[in-house]
């Protein structure tokens, strides 16, 4: 049954309680204190949630709870609670009275229950003269058998939670297992008076956000740029009519669901890293419904917590008619950019930093340069790049300047302009990307002359007619890449500085794959089970053999790593891989160069212990008793490491 008072002017705070008896208790603070409460009620544990969501439809806003009520309530997300612990004061009179009955000096007393009620705990040992020990339960049905767990391990007492009345177990587990030696904590007056200030001021904040929302929402209305509110579970929890015109769904639609599923390519670790205050702002571009967004976004502060964020979406302006057939003619033409940051495989920290940056790039027109090694995905990079760019609609033109010999680059990226006629016979690479992006692939390959015109022609939009240089307006984005460091080649008069410090400003490093050294057998997983599939062979991986690639330094990245697995998976007669076969495999794949000095270099990647313990056992003359004394460790661990770096065949193991 209901309990309330003060018909008129009631709040919106509810309290559960457990057991009739707390209830009395509460019902005496809030008479005497004159306290404003909506719903009180004595309520079993199994039926908190199901209680919460009824008060919640009868208007409580703030509800106080106890124990694995609180718990349910919160897992469900019904409403918000402020839970209702033990004080220390609470738990200090349990100590004693089982003090009292055992006779005791630091006796050891078990506290069982849901582990939330017991925050207050630390101190109390060396204030009560007793050994404390926790069993926290992860639910009431939990609670019998952490009574006789406690008994078993030697509690002396135990202070015990005793739930709902109807909970008759966890009281017949207490009296068999701790007969006279068990109470009851019970919930003090203060700390019922605690729960209730903090539920007041919880109510007080949540009517401040609720009158601070309703003010937002007019501003966001009347903002011309697409706003939306999440919150701290990146769920959408407001938007205005810009994102709802962009989405193509009302506000009802989208509330509620991951900003991710609403905005597919979003990057959602960088929006975790603004809820988490690891980062104070995100700027990105996202592609929805065909539209391309520049979002940023930054934490919404409420008091000392971030308690959410906002992301301001400005649409880019929609093709006109010119813009339309551009598009439509760079489509029939194939100069069509169709990677994605989705489809890159690495998911590592390096490769998701690298991604977060690439997505800020995306938002500038500005030229950017890709340095990777081979097999980084450097390719889709650039793809990815365009297609979340502002250059999205237009044609992505690639050139490999490697692959064009000197005397033909200019006509290759520039066009053929013909003096007769006075026009351009040829558009180049530049012509045909438009209102696009080219891709220029070994940017250092260009000679220096065809490195001046790419200067001029990103800088001042001049380019090169046979006699002089002439404007074209041409609205074209570049993008670069190289495999070497550009700086080494400027100083030997290689690269134009100028050029060089053009391309810079926005150098994205794409990672190697050493680098994200755990990605190497996920992937490598991968890549087995496709060709596996594709072959339709059966073949068993230890996991020793997976482990053994992250040692190797695949300097061909994912191109090196794809085709080893289907060597692999194709050439092996065994059904079952070992580590021992797996380095024999790249031993025979990729063996170790030769020097000009004629010495070995080790081609697979070893742990600085590895190379420890293979000089000692150098030195040692592979006698592994001296070389593991000389290391300070046994020869059964030496053994062991040996075997773990693959180093123990060399030395008869």
């Amino acid at each position: 049954m209901f309990w309330s008072i003060e018909e008129v002017t009631m709040a919106n705070i509810g309290i559960f309680l457990p057991r009739q008896n707390m209830l009395e208790c509460a019902e005496r603070v809030v008479r005497e204190e004159e306290r404003r409460i909506r719903v009180m009620r004595a309520v079993r544990d199994e039926e908190a949630a199901e209680a919460a969501a009824e008060v919640a439809a009868d208007g409580v806003q703030v509800l106080v709870a106890q124990g694995f009520q609180a718990r349910a309530v919160k897992e469900r997300e019904i409403l918000p609670v402020v839970e209702l612990p033990f004080s220390t004061a609470d738990l200090g009179l349990a100590v004693r009275k089982i003090r009292e009955r055992l006779g005791t000096e630091r006796p050891v007393i078990a506290f069982v229950g849901a582990e939330s009620l017991f925050p207050h705990r630390e101190g109390l040992e060396e204030l009560f003269g007793f050994r404390l020990r926790l069993y926290g339960a992860s639910g009431p049905e939990e609670v019998p058998k952490l009574i006789r767990k406690a008994a078993f391990e030697g509690a002396d007492g135990l202070a015990l939670d005793v739930g709902d009345e109807q909970d008759e177990f966890r009281i017949q587990a207490a009296e068999e297992s701790f007969p006279g030696a068990w109470v009851q904590i019970e919930t003090g007056t203060d700390s019922i008076r605690a729960a209730l200030d903090g539920a007041e001021r919880l109510g007080e904040s949540l009517e401040r956000e609720r009158n601070n929302s309703a003010r937002l929402t007019a501003i966001l209305d009347l903002s011309f740029n697409g706003v939306i509110r999440l919150n701290n579970r990146r769920e959408i929890v407001a938007v205005n009519r810009v994102i709802e015109t962009v989405l193509g769904k009302k506000a009802a639609e989208v509330v509620g669901t991951p900003v991710e599923k609403v905005m597919q390519g979003i990057d959602r670790d960088s929006i975790e890293e603004i809820l988490n205050g690891g980062q104070e702002l995100f700027a990105g571009s996202v592609n929805v419904n065909g539209a391309v967004l520049l979002v940023a976004g930054a934490p919404l502060w409420l008091g000392n917590e971030i308690n959410g964020a906002v992301l301001i979406c400005r649409r880019v302006r929609a093709e006109d008619g010119a813009e339309k057939k551009r598009r439509e003619d760079r489509e029939s033409s194939g100069y069509v950019a169709v990677g994605n940051f989705d489809q890159i495989a690495r998911t590592g920290p390096a490769m998701r930093r690298c991604m977060q940056t690439a997505r800020l790039y995306a938002c500038s027109r500005s030229p950017i340069l890709l340095r990777g090694e081979t097999g980084t995905e450097v390719e889709l990079f650039a793809e990815a790049i365009h297609n979340n760019s502002v250059q999205k609609n237009g044609p992505f033109v690639t050139v490999n300047c490697g692959a064009v010999p000197e005397e033909e680059q200019a006509a290759v990226l520039f066009g053929k302009y013909d003096l007769r006629h006075k026009e351009w016979e040829t558009e180049g690479a530049m012509g045909a990307a438009s209102c696009g992006t080219v891709f220029l692939q070994e940017v250092e390959r260009l000679s220096p002359g065809n490195q001046f015109l790419l200067l001029a022609a990103i800088s001042r939009q001049m380019y090169w007619n046979r006699e002089s240089m002439v404007r074209r307006n041409l609205s074209v984005r570049v993008i670069a890449s190289s495999q070497e460091e550009l700086e080494p080649l400027v100083s030997r008069g290689q690269f134009r500085r100028d050029l060089y410090h053009l391309l810079r400003a926005m150098e994205l490093r794409i990672p190697p794959l050493r680098e994200d050294r755990e990605e190497i057998s996920r992937l490598a997983r991968a890549y087995v089970g496709g060709y596996l599939e594709r072959y339709s062979k059966y073949m068993e991986v230890d996991e020793a053999a997976y482990l053994a690639l992250e040692q190797f330094p695949w300097e061909g990245n994912l191109l090196q790593l794809d085709r080893f697995c289907e060597r692999l998976v194709l050439g092996s007669r065994r059904r079952r891989i070992d580590e021992s076969f797996m380095r024999t495999l790249m031993e025979e794949l990729y063996p170790e160069p030769e020097t000009e000095e004629n010495e070995r270099k080790p081609a697979l990647w070893r742990d600085p212990e590895a190379e420890t313990i293979a000089r000692a056992l150098e030195e040692c003359a592979g006698n592994r008793a001296r070389a593991a004394q000389s290391l300070g460790i046994s020869v059964t661990t030496l053994w062991r490491r040996m075997k773990k770096y693959g180093i123990s065949e060399k030395y008869g193991v």
